[in-house]
């Protein structure tokens, strides 16, 4: 396993557990954000939600890194960055824009149909989440087809 498929399964992973913790925190307390200051307290979730979770992939990255190595007794990887790792990370990138495109346009149309701004901005977020998640899952399947 490459050091880049480490980095990628550590991102799937951060995302699943912050998507899976703030769906929690948005659906069990849907009511308390329907209120006048429900897009603030939203907000304020979302704007502590992002930092954190690229800190934790950060430390997730390393830690993998860190468990593989004194896993295989391998005391430095190779961090090398070449073509091919190129290549994958923009064909991540290509469907990740693609699905965050998607996730926006839904957001837009919910309005357009008179959804709330609240499940509006959820949709987005959600697509966000979904594109990230997506565009890892192709990068890893790219660098296992690869190996």
């Amino acid at each position: 396993m490459t050091y880049e498929e480490r980095n990628v399964i550590a991102a799937i992973l951060v995302n699943l557990a912050v998507v899976a913790w703030f769906g929690s925190r948005i659906w069990t307390g849907w009511d308390g954000y329907a209120g006048e200051d429900g897009l603030v307290h939203w907000a304020r979730l979302v704007l502590w939600v992002i930092p954190v979770s690229a800190v934790a992939t950060a430390v997730a990255a390393i830690l993998v890194n860190i468990l593989y190595g004194i896993a295989t007794g391998d005391g430095s990887p190779d961090t090398g960055f070449d073509e091919r790792d190129r290549a994958i990370r923009l064909r991540g990138m290509v469907a990740t824009v693609i699905v965050a495109s998607a996730g926006f346009i839904l957001g837009l149309g919910a309005l357009a149909v008179g959804w709330g701004a609240l499940a509006a901005f959820t949709i987005v977020l959600a697509g966000f989440a979904l594109s990230d998640l997506v565009g890892n899952v192709l990068r890893l399947a790219l660098y296992r087809r690869a190996a």
